[in-house]
């Protein structure tokens, strides 16, 4: 009977099996890092059920795809991975399952989805921290305009101002609606959207 063709791990799994190891190794005991300060990797992928016949933990059933994904997989240093694979009766497919999956693993992506979780829970609109000051006088409204509270559109708002400082008698909302309309600019758009309400 031939051997089944041997295929590396994809990318995507090797991502996960590495995040998920938390730069360790998935055996109790081991204390090796597998990836160091200076920056080499010790780490070896090791299969759990082998696709070999005469290969340690050897199991026919699963296909080529379920042979090279994650749950078939773990990280071990080199010496770790030699002794597993050297002691097959020892560390059977049940018990390195547990250990790697169940124990390792599992801690590792539950630390994962704890941040996760904190971070979108953080995560706020501050347009509803902003406190915007609200005019509720043509005076204030017309301070809104002086140079320090306007960050665009200063010719604009410059206009704007004069327009609205003439004498009340010469002054209508009216008026100032159809000024703001005239000028589709940021500074326009917005002062169309304040409430004229508060000034009546």
């Amino acid at each position: 009977m031939p051997e089944p063709p041997r295929f590396a791990p994809k990318t995507p799994t090797l991502r996960t099996l590495y995040e998920h190891s938390g730069n360790l190794r998935g055996k109790p005991g081991c204390s090796t890092v597998l990836i160091n300060a200076n920056g080499p990797l010790v780490a070896a992928v090791c299969l759990i059920k082998d696709a070999e016949s005469g290969g340690p933990r050897f199991d026919p059933k699963p296909i080529l795809e379920q042979r090279r994904q994650g749950g078939n997989l773990m990280l071990l240093c080199g010496t770790c991975h030699a002794l597993v694979d050297s002691e097959p009766h020892r560390y059977t497919v049940k018990s390195v399952t547990k250990y790697n999956k169940q124990d390792h693993e599992a801690g590792f992506k539950a630390v994962g989805q704890t941040l996760r979780q904190h971070y979108l829970a953080d995560i706020s609109d501050d347009a509803g921290m902003i406190d915007a000051p609200v005019p509720r006088s043509l005076e204030s409204y017309i301070g809104l305009f002086d140079e320090e509270n306007v960050s665009h559109d200063l010719q604009d708002a410059d206009t704007l101002r004069d327009t609205i400082t003439e004498p009340a008698d010469h002054l209508s909302w009216t008026d100032l609606d159809d000024f703001l309309k005239d000028r589709p600019t940021d500074l326009s758009r917005l002062l169309l959207d304040l409430d004229f309400s508060v000034f009546d």
